[in-house]
């Protein structure tokens, strides 16, 4: 049997793994009853005697119990011209039949336990090993805890110490204001992401000649998590309640990026697409897991998603902060 996979990442890969071993041993389970079946009546016809068919041509088969009559009958038989001559070259007929078909009969028993094979083709390219990919879940969502929680406090902090309105009274501009936030978070994210990586490097095979291809898939995604986090501070009250929301906002942002699409209904499906759509932890996860190990989808995809999803997300921080005066 051969199977046909095209995965878009390693845990649906597993999934339908799983999925799939569990159909087939049920396959496996049928078909075995089949071959038994099959064995069963051969060894019956071998028994008692009847026509079997062989690679087209059909062969009467004498039967042990019909064998054992004849020579029965043979063994009183002295004489060299005794008719039970051909009766006997009937015996030595089946023998040899006999012996060809046990000849055939041992590797087809031995099948009844797994009477199929299975070829695995992929389609979708060079798949990232789960190790490797594990390790970019863990990259991508260390950064966003982190890239979130400090756009959203940064901001946070100049309304609650109420140095918002003096800043952008003169010294800087509110864009301005909320662009440094973002760089800031994501520079401080990207570093730590970067030394996470680099550690576990030591553990798991990522590949170090991409390592330029690190620096701009998670500057890409701190830059996304940045103008989530700020959004978030620009609408909280406070910087407690805006931690709070980051951090209550990133997990399950990062749980419905994960859910394979075959573990649900098409609907519920389609439902959990979109919401990661609207997040960057998806986007950010290609972008660096690709970085990592040249696994598809390319990056250009994911940080042209990542660019716009940050786009607008400043664009609604730049709209929720007018009311900080």
């Amino acid at each position: 049997m051969e199977l046909i996979l095209n995965n878009k990442d390693p845990l649906e890969r597993q999934f339908a793994e799983q999925a799939i071993q569990s159909r087939l041993n049920l396959v496996q389970q049928a078909v075995s009853r089949q071959v038994l079946k099959i064995a069963i009546s051969d060894l019956q016809q071998v028994l008692n005697g009847g026509t079997i068919n062989f690679a087209g041509q059909n062969f009467q088969l004498l039967g042990l119990k019909n064998s054992r009559s004849i020579v029965q009958g043979a063994i009183a038989a002295v004489p060299k011209n005794s008719p039970l001559r051909p009766a006997l070259a009937q015996v030595v007929g089946f023998a040899n039949l006999a012996i060809e078909g046990l000849g055939v009969a041992s590797p087809v028993l031995g099948s009844i336990g797994s009477p199929l094979t299975v070829e695995q083709t992929q389609l979708a390219g060079r798949t990232t090993p789960a190790d490797a990919y594990a390790v970019a879940i863990a990259v991508v969502l260390s950064s966003m805890l982190l890239t979130m929680l400090l756009g959203a406090g940064l901001l946070a902090i100049e309304r609650t110490e109420n140095t918002y309105s003096r800043l952008v009274r003169g010294l800087i501009a509110p864009g301005r204001l909320l662009a440094e936030k973002i760089s800031l978070s994501a520079a401080c994210a990207g570093v730590v992401s970067l030394l996470m990586a680099a550690v576990v490097s030591l553990l798991v095979h990522i590949e170090w000649s991409r390592f330029e291809l690190w620096v701009v898939a998670l500057a890409f995604a701190g830059v996304a998590f940045g103008a989530l986090g700020v959004l978030i501070g620009a609408v909280a009250r406070d910087v407690s309640a805006a931690s709070l929301m980051a951090l209550l906002l990133s997990l399950p942002i990062a749980f419905v990026a994960l859910v394979p699409g075959t573990a649900v209904s098409s609907g519920v499906s389609s439902l959990l697409d979109v919401v990661a759509f609207v997040f960057p932890f998806k986007a950010a996860l290609q972008a660096v897991s690709n970085a990592f190990n040249g696994a598809s989808p390319g990056m250009l995809g994911p940080l042209v998603h990542l660019a716009v999803l940050a786009a607008v997300y400043a664009a609604l921080s730049r709209i929720a902060v007018k009311r900080f005066a």
